[in-house]
């Protein structure tokens, strides 16, 4: 299952912060008994090696938040120079937001493995993942423009994407008064 939403520009630092930042409220599931980590999967960069290195991003690093949010503020990491025009508003849209989850049934599987059927689980992810964004830089139209008053649509010549491999679902209310969340690798 896939799910997508806008990032607005004034939504960057924040989202930035979000998607980079350590959290107690998931991930429950790669955790010891006292707590800390047992399998972490980094964050992980998708696009081409050759834009990669114009941005002076390393894709075998995992993603830095103050390269993301530069990023998302349309703006190169490297060196500062805008990478895409502000709207007509003077705004940009930082990015948008991609969810992709694993089947029930497949985080589930995931959550009562061994470390190294996890592995394997998780491989398959990214691989499905990696795919997926593929596709979309391939033949999806992420572009609007509005040329003359007609919108237009049309695909992005380069598309950068940062991958957050996650593997349980966000607390709700209820759970972070002592419950566990449910199981649920994806990928935003």
């Amino acid at each position: 299952m896939q799910t997508t939403h806008k990032i607005s520009g004034s939504s960057a630092a924040g989202y930035a912060a979000y998607v980079t930042s350590p959290s107690d409220r998931g991930d429950y599931y790669t955790r010891s008994s006292e707590g800390e980590p047992e399998i972490m999967t980094p964050s992980r960069w998708h696009g081409s090696p050759s834009l990669h290195s114009r941005l002076g991003l390393l894709p075998d690093r995992p993603v830095q938040r103050e390269e993301l949010a530069a990023l998302m503020h349309g703006v190169s990491p490297s060196d500062g120079h805008e990478l895409r025009p502000a709207g007509g508003n003077g705004s940009r849209v930082a990015g948008i937001d991609m969810t992709f989850s694993a089947p029930k049934s497949v985080s589930a599987l995931w959550a009562i493995s061994s470390p190294y059927e996890r592995a394997r689980i998780e491989a398959a992810h990214t691989k499905a993942v990696a795919g997926a964004i593929a596709r979309v830089d391939r033949d999806v139209e992420l572009l609007r423009s509005r040329v003359e008053g007609e919108l237009r649509w049309q695909r992005a010549s380069r598309l950068l994407a940062a991958e957050f491999v996650h593997t349980s679902s966000r607390l709700t209310r209820d759970q972070e008064r002592g419950g566990v969340p449910d199981p649920q690798l994806h990928s935003t």
